[in-house]
């Protein structure tokens, strides 16, 4: 499959894409869920056929639940991590999809920011941690430069961008030939609806407490960071 046929498959406009050199940031807000998941498969396929391409995808969701392929048992133990309780699926008024990224429960909502790197790590000589790190470093400094946060952390023993005791950000990386998928999902605005989810279950085994918005925090403008982020993946490089 071309490039433009993928594009054109889920109605993904010019004025949705923008590129430099072999960089492709396409953006795509409130986007379903299942059909972007449909869509980073097929650009996982794509990228692994033409590994030249990076692909950022820009976006947010409905409000849903993911549960990827579950938390370690060891951090399990360490930090006295709870995990979903699968009965509970039924009696939460948002959907729950099983994905095969790394780590447990996590959420999503249109008050995300949410950034997927399909790139091809063998390709780029580069290492699955160093992609993620990447991503990290971009979302810290932009978040730091446009709103009132300070100090953001990512290195801690629970992934994650973190002010102080609240996590704003959850990351889930999923490799399928050499090409990632999934990525990190920030808490721009609050949601009301995720807000009630957030009492009943435990995303990555952690208390709904610890899981704050930037808007709660300080000031933000989304769409002043959605521009940003596409400004940046547009220039990102592993050379």
């Amino acid at each position: 499959m071309k490039f433009k046929e993928l594009l054109r498959k889920y109605s993904i406009l010019d004025r949705d894409i923008e590129t430099k050199d072999m960089n492709f940031v396409i953006t795509k807000l409130n986007w379903n869920y299942e059909s972007a998941l449909n869509f980073q498969s097929d650009a996982n396929t794509f990228v692994y056929n033409n590994p030249d391409y990076k692909i950022f995808i820009i976006t947010s969701h409905p409000s849903v639940l993911t549960m990827g392929r579950g938390l370690q048992r060891g951090m399990i133990d360490k930090h006295n991590l709870i995990e979903f309780d699968t009965e509970l699926s039924s009696k939460i008024p948002v959907e729950v999809y099983n994905v095969k990224r790394g780590g447990g429960l996590t959420f999503h909502h249109p008050g995300q920011i949410v950034i997927y790197p399909i790139v091809h790590i063998a390709h780029h000589k580069i290492k699955t941690l160093q992609l993620m790190n990447l991503v990290f470093e971009i979302s810290k400094d932009i978040i730091e430069k446009h709103t009132s946060l300070k100090n953001l952390e990512y290195e801690r023993d629970l992934l994650g961008l973190w002010h102080d005791t609240n996590k704003i950000a959850s990351m889930g990386i999923q490799l399928v030939k050499f090409v990632s998928l999934h990525g990190l999902a920030i808490n721009i605005l609050k949601d009301e609806t995720i807000a009630k989810v957030l009492q009943k279950v435990y995303p990555c085994g952690l208390s709904g407490l610890v899981y704050k918005s930037v808007e709660e925090i300080g000031n933000v403008d989304q769409m002043e960071l959605v521009e940003s982020f596409k400004d940046r993946f547009k220039l990102v490089s592993f050379n």
